[in-house]
């Protein structure tokens, strides 16, 4: 009796991936197409600026200023008539038209991506949510820096960016944020919501250099339990040593110099980089913008202990000849790459694993050209997977399917190469 043809002999479905791929582009033409008819639609509704009203007198129809400084106005009466033929509520249809009119007028960059197929929709909306909000000078900036990027960024590096730009081209807006942000912080003890289990939810909100205060000392009290011989998990550890820190004095130092006495409580370890030009500087530890009086304010407490880092140089070479890496090369690897090596993933580098591209054991080099940041399932993917790269320069690969569908990454993205041989 013959069995079944073990899977390596079986026929690969190539054809069935070239129907999902063949799917995938006629979708993505057709959200094109709907997006080119609502923008017709809104065009063949404008209301002039002078003409929208601030509130509805009498039931009339009114512009709706749904887009950013500089998108048109709709008529309010047209986009109920146009949610009703996308099946969509009013509300709903209103936030989908915002984001459409903010991309098409106020991030060309974005628009052309999109309209040339080769961004998804969805992605430039999520930028166009963040950016409404800024000035159109504040739009265009942010337009210019991640339009070419656009497929790979996260929602919190977008958030990020929109923060420099209201700094940039609105700073008393952002300041106002800023001291709103401030007076909005909290310590919150759910005691109301604690049931028979015992257990309770704390949330908090909190200054970047009083938070990683307290996460370096949860990190450090969960250690010594361990240390200690406690057996639960690392979250459970982290949450008893918030107890441990609630009964612990920390007001006053008593070390009186003992190098194995009590660490003082402010130990931030944080990079910020700063131009000559400007009082705002980029924090690393979170890639988001602080002032330079935060940081004067942090490093001028006398409990903050001050560590100085030498600058990446990104074009450097490094290499060494070993299979185990310096921690200056993963630095420069995560810092170069920003995010997962494999194509379409936005995983952070700064969580990733740092890979060799061509394995040590096969002869690859421990060395910036070798190297790759690579999350823990593409690390998989790519040892056990089939997955195949070629780097082709530093921060640029290659990839290969295990169907033979070849990908381009880079730091511009992901760009599909289809199933032919690469050039």
């Amino acid at each position: 009796m013959s069995g079944s043809p073990a899977p390596s002999e079986q026929p690969l479905p190539v054809g069935l991936l070239d129907q999902v791929r063949a799917a995938k582009k006629r979708e993505l033409d057709a959200e094109v197409d709907k997006i080119r008819a609502i923008i017709e639609w809104c065009a063949a509704h404008e209301v002039p600026a002078d003409e929208a009203a601030t509130y509805v007198e009498f039931g009339r129809d009114t512009g709706l200023a749904l887009g950013g400084e500089g998108a048109p106005y709709v008529s309010e009466f047209a986009v109920m008539e146009l949610a009703a033929a996308m099946g969509m509520s009013t509300e709903a249809c209103r936030r989908q038209v915002g984001r459409i009119l903010e991309v098409r007028y106020r991030l060309p960059w974005h628009w052309q991506e999109v309209a040339e197929g080769r961004l998804e929709f969805w992605r430039a909306a999520r930028t166009a949510e963040a950016t409404i909000s800024l000035p159109k000078a504040g739009a265009a900036y942010v337009d210019r820096k991640l339009a070419r990027t656009a497929s790979k960024v996260t929602v919190g590096q977008i958030d990020r960016l929109v923060t420099e730009a209201l700094q940039m081209f609105d700073p008393e807006a952002a300041e106002e944020k800023r001291k709103a942000a401030m007076d909005s912080r909290h310590v919150t003890v759910h005691t109301k919501g604690v049931g028979s289990d015992g257990v309770v939810d704390i949330t908090a909100t909190a200054d970047l250099a009083d938070a990683l205060d307290f996460d370096n000392r949860i990190a450090t009290e969960a250690a010594d339990l361990k240390a200690l011989g406690c057996d639960e998990s690392l979250d459970v550890r982290r949450s008893m040593a918030l107890g441990t820190l609630a009964r612990r004095q920390t007001t006053l130092d008593l070390s009186q110099g003992d190098p194995d006495g009590p660490v003082k409580a402010r130990q931030v370890d944080i990079r910020v980089h700063v131009s000559e030009d400007s009082d705002h500087g980029r924090c690393d530890n979170t890639r988001s913008m602080v002032s330079v009086e935060q940081v004067k304010g942090w490093c001028t407490n006398p409990d903050t202990q001050v560590v100085i880092r030498p600058v990446l140089d990104l074009d450097d070479h490094v290499q060494v000849d070993r299979y185990e890496r310096p921690r200056r090369l993963d630095d420069q690897i995560r810092e170069r790459d920003v995010v997962c090596s494999h194509p379409w993933c936005s995983r952070p580098a700064a969580g990733c694993d740092i890979d060799h591209v061509i394995p040590y054991a096969r002869g690859g080099t421990t060395c910036t050209c070798n190297l790759a940041p690579s999350c823990r399932g593409h690390h998989r993917a790519k040892t056990h997977g089939g997955w195949t790269a070629i780097a082709l320069e530093p921060g640029r690969y290659l990839w290969r399917s295990p169907h033979g569908f070849w990908f381009h990454k880079g730091p511009q993205g992901t760009l599909d190469l289809g199933h032919l041989t690469p050039p």
